[in-house]
């Protein structure tokens, strides 16, 4: 047992016995987030030793968004990918403890297997269901030049059964590329330097497009800072997280775009002034076909699926997803990352 750290502290010293109680990987750390002390399944698990001791634990876990963890002093849940394992999700607990801070750390390895029983799954009846839907469609789109002419009547039955078969088909490419993300293998050959700005300001038009004009936008945009990683998949996050803030925003409102780099990064956002999410669903957000409210998520298109794939391409590119929201105040959905 690591314990370098003097006992004289009555706060460090219950904190610590608390931690030699229980089977999960502790950390007490002040309000710096300053790693104070840790116990022997922090040190297996995270691979500490005692110079570790002293160090800034957004430096050890290789994850500023720690930082404002911490800066929110109360009991919360943090999950985020290990450095060296990025398949591999570590939830964390933060819990005051007087003058300090328990960081605890748990290896969800049953609930992660379930996860992957769960997600190939849903992989598998997504590719058998791929084929049956590309001949409904076929027919569908004949059947109703037909009936356009002879039927005119049944025009609109043909028009909905076609907008719900579409609706379907986006469901399906959605599932199938989830699954892919969520093998989290990556395939470094596939890794460029990607023109974020150039990208975004693609992803910024189409916006505008749904939006119709119907709210306003702002962006600010670092020029020729660009990002290692997968073109196709960081179009799919940024443009998931756009679209997002053009459906739950009111007319009306403002969506602010910014990509920027700082000392911890290298950070791209988005802010609305939407509708808003109540802090029990924040958690929650990133769960496939998690809805806050599922009437108005169907009435704007969505499938429930869209902050779950920018949760996984994340995890891919080694990065971590910052959400704040106050319910009637709007949204920032930022993404960190190291590079």
């Amino acid at each position: 047992m690591i314990d370098d750290i003097s006992v004289a502290d009555t706060g460090l010293f219950w904190a610590k016995t608390f931690a030699k109680g229980i089977s999960d990987a502790v950390l007490v750390v002040d309000a710096k987030g300053t790693l104070l002390w840790f116990n022997h399944a922090a040190k297996k698990f995270f691979q500490l030793t005692k110079t570790d001791n002293g160090e800034s634990v957004a430096v050890i876990f290789e994850s500023p968004v720690i930082d404002e963890y911490l800066t929110q002093q109360k009991v919360s849940t943090l999950e985020l990918p290990l450095p060296e394992k990025p398949d591999q999700v570590l939830s964390m607990v933060l819990i005051p403890y007087g003058a300090h801070f328990l960081l605890i750390g748990q290896d969800a390895a049953y609930r992660h297997h379930i996860d992957r029983m769960r997600q190939d799954f849903v992989a598998n009846v997504s590719h058998e269901m791929r084929t049956p839907l590309t001949v409904i469609a076929g027919y569908l789109e004949m059947i109703s030049a037909e009936v356009s002419d002879a039927l005119p009547h049944w025009a609109p039955y043909m028009t909905q059964m076609q907008q719900q078969m579409t609706r379907l088909e986006e469901l399906l490419e959605e599932l199938l590329l989830l699954s892919k993300l969520q093998s989290h293998e990556v395939d470094d050959s596939k890794l460029q330097m990607v023109d974020v700005p150039l990208l975004l300001q693609g992803l910024i038009e189409d916006a505008k497009r749904l939006s119709d004009s119907r709210h306003t936008f702002s962006s600010k945009i670092e020029q020729g800072l660009l990002l290692r990683g997968n073109e196709k998949e960081l179009k799919s996050c940024f443009g998931n997280l756009l679209t997002n803030a053009v459906r739950y925003s009111p007319d009306g409102g403002r969506i602010d775009v910014v990509w920027y780099k700082d000392k911890t990064g290298k950070h791209f956002y988005v802010k609305d002034q939407g509708i808003g999410v109540a802090q029990k669903h924040i958690p929650r957000l990133t769960e496939r076909f998690y809805r806050v409210d599922k009437g108005r998520s169907r009435q704007t298109g969505g499938t429930g699926l869209g902050l779950s794939i920018v949760k996984h391409v994340l995890i891919r590119h080694k990065a971590v997803l910052y959400i704040q929201s106050e319910l009637g105040q709007g949204s920032l959905f930022r993404c960190d990352f190291n590079a």
